[in-house]
Order: structure tokens, then sequence, then C-alpha cells
């Protein structure tokens, strides 16, 4: 059975009276003591993640942060793949390598272990006695030279209930957890989902800055409103205008005179009706040259369905428009003489054609 540990704040008083009989009274600051201890590991974790810390050097702490606190303890954090069916080791400082490599890799399933079936179940999942407990019996001889027997395993759930992974506590004997060993382990758990979810959001968003940032197309982000809230660096190399300069001002600032009013309004209703167009613009660059580019645009829109934002990509498409310039007058102009040619003539006698055929006229 596992021991737990009490703390104690201790007055010692003597006797003047000459007979060195002394009065000893205490408190029990047990509760007191655990808060503090766990108000310290959380800020020290909590202070990894600020930081930056990869995610493995922050499991390593949280386990070691564990066992300085319970000396009997050996810590398991485990991870859920992608695809929900393997477990990866995250963190286990303290357990021998070879057992690590082994449950490495680890599929889930009912009976699996301790760990096997938290992750499975989404329940905490106790094992008392691993010599004698029929989910270890695959691994039996394995925690045995391991020098493990016993095992709590409690599921590392995010917000939304998935599991992440597990927290476990292994003993070297035969252990039966405290009502405070279950407040540790579920305390343990969540504080790894938070850990795992921030480094995560954190790498996510570093991915989705890096692929704003390095993108070959130009992004602009607008509000619902039309301002501009950001863009990236190919924006300004296509369009010349700096970032420091766009920000806050309309989009109509990239507007040439090519098109109508009501090639805007085609656009904007398009974005109402199928939140997003797809399409040829000729824009204007800082310098006031126009210049014509393709142009998707997606509206954002929030759970209640209201637009919040736009974002559009845009590509340069200068080079193609003179080369398909140049093939046209290829095919349409004698390359020697650069008069017009029969293909010329055939299309133009053909659209006269057509013309007075509408108008009832002769060619």
């Amino acid at each position: 059975c596992a021991t737990e540990s009490r703390w104690f704040l201790a007055r010692v008083t003597r006797f003047h009276d000459g007979s060195g009989n002394l009065v000893v009274a205490h408190e029990n600051i047990t509760q007191r003591k655990l808060a503090e201890q766990r108000e310290a590991h959380r800020a020290h974790v909590l202070q990894m993640v600020a930081d930056k810390a990869p995610l493995p050097d922050v499991l390593v702490a949280i386990a070691l942060d564990v066992e300085a606190g319970n000396p009997a303890a050996l810590c398991s954090i485990l991870l859920l793949d992608e695809a929900g069916v393997h477990l990866r080791l995250g963190a286990a400082p303290s357990l021998p390598d070879f057992y690590n490599q082994a449950i490495d890799g680890l599929a889930i399933g009912p009976g699996v272990g301790s760990c096997g079936t938290a992750a499975y179940s989404g329940q905490r999942t106790i094992v008392e006695n691993i010599p004698a407990h029929p989910w270890w019996a695959p691994f039996r001889e394995l925690a045995a030279r391991a020098g493990l027997g016993s095992c709590w395993s409690q599921p590392i759930l995010n917000a939304a209930g998935k599991v992440l992974g597990t927290f476990a506590i292994y003993h070297r004997g035969p252990s039966v957890p405290t009502p405070a060993d279950l407040v540790l382990i579920d305390y343990e758990a969540r504080l790894a989902a938070l850990a795992i979810e921030t480094v995560a959001s954190e790498a996510s968003l570093q991915l989705a800055a890096s692929v704003f940032s390095h993108a070959r197309e130009g992004i602009m982000i607008t509000d619902a409103a039309g301002t501009i809230v950001e863009v990236n660096t190919t924006f300004t190399r296509i369009t010349g205008h700096e970032r420091a300069q766009v920000l806050g001002r309309d989009i109509r600032l990239l507007q040439s005179d090519r098109h109508a009013p009501e090639f805007y309004r085609a656009i904007l209703e398009s974005l109402v009706t199928k939140d997003h167009w797809y399409g040829e613009i000729w824009s204007q660059r800082s310098n006031g040259e126009v210049f014509p580019c393709m142009v998707t645009v997606s509206a954002v829109r929030d759970n209640d369905g209201q637009a919040l934002s736009f974002v559009s990509l845009f590509t340069d498409i200068t080079l193609m428009k003179e080369h398909q310039h140049q093939l046209e007058h290829i095919a349409h102009y004698d390359l020697l003489t650069g008069l017009p040619n029969r293909v010329l003539l055939a299309d133009r006698l053909q659209q006269a054609i057509v013309q007075c055929q509408r108008r009832q006229h002769r060619i």
C-alpha cells in the first residue's frame, strides 16, 4: 500500500519552573504545502511553455517534478498518434530505456495494459498488482525485468474530451492509490493536456505564419468593410506598397479604371452568396502602373454566419499576358513583313459575316 506523507507545523514551549517539561503543539499543514507545491510546479511548466520550450522537454519536466515530490513514483507520459491507434513515448525519464522502447508504438485497446486501456476507454485505469492482473499478461515479463509492480494511468484529454495520451505513475511493488494520489494523477494529466495543446497551437501558428510570409502568392486580408488589416511580403513585391503604408487603408487603393463599378459589385455578390470569387482583375501598383492578376477571394465567417474578413490570394500574370499577346501576334501576322496573314484575314472575315447576317447587311 502506498504511504502518504504529511506536513506539520510544530511549536515547542519549555516550562520555566525548573521541571524541564516541554509542551509541543502541532498543526497539520499538508493541504497548504501540497497547494504550494502544485502552484510552483504549474508555474514551472507554464513558464517553459511560455518560453517556447520543445514539448519533450516540457513533458520531461512534468515527470521529474512529480517524481521529486513523490520519491517512490516513476512517471510516464505517452502520446496518442494522429490516427488515434498507437501510443508513442512522450516522457519517462526514470523508466529503463529497454522498457520505453518496448512500449513505444503500443496499440491501444481494451485490456492492453494500464495505458493502452486508459487511452482506449478514456477512463482512469488502476492496476494495483501488475504480476497478478490479466491486462498485463502480455507485458508481465517486461514489467518484471523493469522492476514494476503497479501502474495507475490517467487519460490526457483535451477540452473537447478527445484523448491526447496518458499520464501514468508506476511503483516498484503492488500499490493502492490514496485519494491524494488520484487527485495528483488527474491534476498532472490536465497540466500535460494544457502543455500539449498550447505547444501544438503554437506550432500551428508558426507554420501558418511561415506559409503566410513565404507564399509565392500575394496575400491580403481585409475586414468586412474592406479595410486592409494584413498583407505578406509577396504583396509588397508585386504591388510596391509597403505593409505600413496599406494597413488601415481601403482596398480601393488597388483598383484601376479598367473595370466598371458593376464588375466589383458582381464580386461582392459572389462573396455574399458563394463565399468565394475567382477571376482576372486589373490592379494598380503604387507607382500607378496597371497590371493584370489572377485573384481568389474567400470570405471568413463566424459561427453566426457573419462575415469577419476576406482573404485574397493573387498572382501577377503580366508575363503570361505578354506571352499570350506574342503568340497571338505570331499566329496572325507574317514574321518577315509584319503584315496580317490569312489566319487574321479569315478571323476578321468571319466576324464581318456574322455581323452582316445579324444586321441583314451584305459584305
